[in-house]
């Protein structure tokens, strides 16, 4: 499937893709379980992180509803792509819950607050794996796997 474009030559100075627009309905009736919030479309998805910083500015979307399209999309594709180490789905849930608060209580703190995102991990995130959890290297250059 993905041949084909692997395979296309483009030179440096090609400009980047265009950015897509979809004219199909931006929410879902598909319903979550944890909290019956409106899952948003795939297409939502794809927007530029400063059209979903917008929509959230204007209320148009919740970072509740952004998280959890995220985490279902994730959830999805995560394990065909071997996407992600682990995935703080509760953690992710309740800063989506305090931004929202926030936004709606006119306490908005700049552009990104609401996006949600993925960490690498790289980064140490309190409750997972240490960064360097899965593959360490020993003194004398070998690798190794932590034992579970």
């Amino acid at each position: 499937m993905l041949e084909p474009i692997r395979t296309l030559q483009l030179a440096n100075g090609d400009p980047p893709a265009p950015v897509l627009r979809f004219a199909s309905d931006e929410v879902n009736e598909e319903r979550s379980t944890s909290n019956k919030a409106l899952m948003l479309a795939d297409n939502v998805l794809y927007l530029s992180i400063r059209e979903l910083g917008e929509r959230i500015r204007r209320q148009e979307i919740s970072p509740v509803e952004l998280t959890e399209s995220y985490l279902r999309r994730s959830g999805r594709l995560g394990p065909r792509f071997q996407a992600y180490v682990s995935i703080t789905r509760e953690l992710a849930l309740e800063q989506a819950r305090a931004a929202e608060k926030q936004i709606a209580s006119g306490h908005r703190h700049g552009p990104l607050h609401g996006i949600p995102y993925a960490a690498k991990d790289l980064v140490a995130v309190k409750g997972t794996r240490p960064p360097g959890a899965l593959v360490r290297s020993s003194n004398n250059g070998s690798i190794t796997t932590p034992q579970s």
